[in-house]
């Protein structure tokens, strides 16, 4: 099946997942491309700009791109900046302060005899300080892992889930080879530059979205089986909040498309997650899908889709606008493909 066919498809099972609900008002608009489009980038914001680091090259090369740029809503410019000093694809990324911290992630690892590369969890941590420009070494994550979240509460850094190989002697990931996922909350305080474990979440997974919203953060979807979205693996549609205070989990609504791959970010007191990627049975695609999680009330809406349909794309709030950039538009084992650099901007109002 083509690809578009399948993007198509995609679309119009998210669309009737949440049967007789109208869409929400707000609309997309599309800005100024990123120069350089990636799958598997990763995002945030900070001192009023968004982020965006790393990217893979697509199957079978898996090369890094190590990527950075900063974009400026309010001038609408693309800055390139110091490139991520390793290939690393998958971290988790957040900012404090004026730093933005990116922990863990995979490397890879390309056999001397040829064949297939294959992805190696690392634990490293590399530190940008924006006012500066400059990288530099942080503490090991205790646990190294690729496709986790990190999350910002005040200084202090929650990296949770994640996969790495169950077998340990041999750490490569590769795509028929079961993983073993992880429920790993650790925690990185990064005044005292220290790391700490807190308790581990409910449902060990990787490629999840995670957000903070009032003393609480919220992981969702993901997949378990593999880090890879075809063969092993299976999307869910899992949602657990950590409540930060009493280091304690509990299972709130699950995102109606369960999917991996997802963009996050927090808008109004919701939690906004964006595209994605599924592999079920013969349909591989890629979803627009766009849904809002609001805590108060314990339920979802769907929201308008994104114009593109992607994958590994990285999503930030900056003034009230959600900012969705870059990705791609075909899921792993989709066929041929490269990142978009497509920019794209939801406004609520």
């Amino acid at each position: 099946m083509r690809a578009g066919v399948v993007i198509g498809l995609v679309s119009v099972l998210a669309t009737l997942l949440i049967p007789g609900q109208a869409l929400a008002q707000g609309r997309w608009d599309k800005l100024k491309p990123i120069p350089q489009g990636e799958e598997e980038v990763i995002g945030t914001a900070a001192g009023g700009k968004l982020y965006v680091l790393a990217g893979l090259g697509a199957f079978p090369g898996w090369e890094p791109k190590q990527i950075h740029y900063s974009y400026d809503p309010a001038s609408h410019q693309w800055t390139k900046l110091p490139s991520l000093p390793e290939g690393i694809h998958h971290p988790g990324f957040a900012a404090v302060a004026n730093k933005l911290y990116v922990i863990g992630g995979f490397l890879i690892a390309r056999p001397a005899g040829g064949g297939l590369p294959a992805w190696v969890p690392t634990n490293s941590v590399w530190v940008f300080d924006i006012t500066t420009n400059a990288w530099s070494k942080g503490p090991a994550l205790p646990t190294a892992r690729g496709a986790l979240t990190a999350t910002a509460v005040g200084t202090k850094i929650y990296a949770i889930g994640g996969a790495r190989n169950p077998s340990y002697s041999t750490p490569e990931l590769r795509p028929t080879v079961p993983v073993e996922n992880l429920a790993t909350n650790e925690v990185y305080d990064t005044q005292a530059n220290t790391w700490s474990s807190a308790r581990p979440m409910l449902t060990a997974r990787n490629h999840h979205g995670a957000a903070l919203i009032d003393g609480k953060i919220y992981v969702v979807g993901g997949r378990v089986g593999s880090t890879f979205i075809i063969g092993l693996s299976t999307n869910v549609s899992t949602n657990e909040a950590y409540d930060v205070a009493k280091d304690t989990w509990s299972s709130v609504l699950g995102v109606p498309t369960a999917r991996s791959g997802v963009g996050v970010a927090v808008l109004n007191g919701r939690m906004h997650v964006l595209g994605g990627e599924a592999y079920l049975n013969d349909l591989v695609g890629t979803y627009r899908t766009h849904e809002a999680y609001d805590p108060r009330s314990n339920s979802w809406e769907r929201l308008p889709p994104m114009p593109t349909p992607r994958h590994g794309l990285a999503v930030a709030e900056i003034g009230g606008k959600i900012y969705a950039v870059s990705g791609s538009n075909v899921a792993g084992g989709g066929g041929p493909h490269e990142g978009v650099n497509v920019n794209e901007v939801y406004d609520p109002k």
